[in-house]
């Protein structure tokens, strides 16, 4: 298998965006995905990384971004990261997460942090398997405005 670039999103890619949100579980068309990129770029503290093989194009992304809180010191968080179901455990993961770390160093921030749902038990083996440490578990709450 090719070795895995890491690069920023350009909008040019988000298109090919769609089947990976959908293995992450929040599916999206391309023209919602664009909108949202757009959005994203205009604000900010703001990153969205993809990995990519020669052969096999994008193959995962992550967003990354600065997170302001009065109760927590500098933070960055992981907002999403999904790999390839077909190239999960060949290191792409684990470049993205470098390159979120990178980011956040960049820019001062003294934590990282990331959310996972509560049925993704891999996922949560690999982020502590990268040194990162459950640190609550709580429940989150939507409503549609």
């Amino acid at each position: 298998m090719s070795p895995v670039q890491l690069r920023p999103l350009r909008p040019s890619d988000v298109p090919e965006l769609v089947g990976l949100c959908e293995q992450l579980g929040w599916p999206a068309t391309a023209p919602e995905l664009e909108e949202r990129f757009e959005r994203l770029r205009a604000v900010p503290g703001q990153a969205v990384f993809v990995a990519e093989r020669e052969a096999g194009g994008i193959v995962g992304w992550m967003h990354v971004q600065e997170r302001p809180a009065l109760h927590l010191p500098h933070t960055a968080e992981v907002a999403a990261l999904v790999v390839d179901a077909a190239h999960r455990g060949t290191g792409c993961g684990r470049a993205l997460m470098a390159e979120a770390e990178g980011w956040a160093r960049a820019r001062g921030c003294q934590m990282l942090m990331l959310r996972s749902s509560s049925h993704r038990e891999a996922a949560h083996r690999f982020y502590e398997a990268l040194g990162y440490e459950r640190a609550s578990s709580s429940f989150k709450f939507t409503r549609t405005l």
